[in-house]
């Protein structure tokens, strides 16, 4: 049996699919890198969501296998490489028992990836803005995270960690959240690098440049003083 990656909570399988398309997934979550040989159907794909919708289309539509039960009752007898959580971590209300059902799953030696909002985003401790908490502070979430206690609970369970931070949304997004109290509408482009400037414009280039270094280093800086948007888990099953 080859290398195999669940994703939990995979929606309509957006991160499977760009699995599925592409020859080395090195180009995204660099991690599965070190879980499977990075060459395109040489590791099988599932799929966990509980809106049936959206794992309808994961089945129909992207030929993923998708089950819509509880971890621990999915591809009975099954174990994988590796396994995907992407902003679920926050919505379970045993966070324990999930990371347990998680490592259960695995390979000895596989690969756990996890992505949760980090409490420390700086548009909550820095800027400590209103709207923001309300925003961000929402019934779904159950569980909130930095990057201690997560690292703590990962090694509870048997988990070698490493904890890194991303910060996916940019200086234009953080900007309109200071000047309107609101997100910008467009959330892709608010994770774009920040470049105001058509590119047809006499001067794009240049301004649309120095715009976007800009941009850079403010979610490095905002990375190095641990107050980025995402707190990101990568994960090795101890084998023993």
């Amino acid at each position: 049996m080859g290398a195999s990656v669940l994703e939990i909570g995979c929606a309509a399988g957006g991160f499977l699919s760009h699995l599925q398309h592409t020859e080395g997934c090195s180009a995204y979550r660099g991690w599965v890198t070190q879980a499977c040989t990075c060459k395109q159907n040489d590791y099988d794909l599932y799929g966990c969501e509980w809106n049936p919708q959206d794992a309808k289309f994961v089945r129909d539509v992207g030929g993923i296998p998708c089950e819509e039960g509880m971890l621990k009752d999915i591809y009975p007898g099954r174990q994988f490489t590796a396994i995907v959580a992407i902003h679920v971590l926050e919505h379970q209300a045993d966070p324990v028992a999930f990371i347990r059902d998680c490592r259960d799953r695995l390979i000895g030696g596989g690969y756990l990836y996890i992505e949760v909002p980090n409490l420390r985003d700086a548009l909550l401790s820095f800027y400590a803005l209103k709207s923001y908490a309300d925003f961000y502070f929402r019934l779904p979430h159950i569980t909130y995270w930095t990057g201690e206690p997560l690292a703590s609970l990962l090694s509870t369970m048997g988990f070698e960690a490493r904890l890194s931070l991303q910060q996916r949304y940019g200086l234009a997004d953080h900007v309109n959240w200071l000047l309107t109290g609101t997100p910008m509408q467009d959330a892709y482009l608010a994770r774009e690098f920040f470049r105001p400037l058509p590119k047809e414009h006499p001067v794009g280039p240049v301004l649309n440049r120095l715009w976007s270094r800009l941009d850079q280093d403010y979610r490095l800086q905002l990375e190095n003083l641990m107050a980025a948007d995402t707190l990101v888990a990568a994960c090795r099953r101890q084998e023993i």
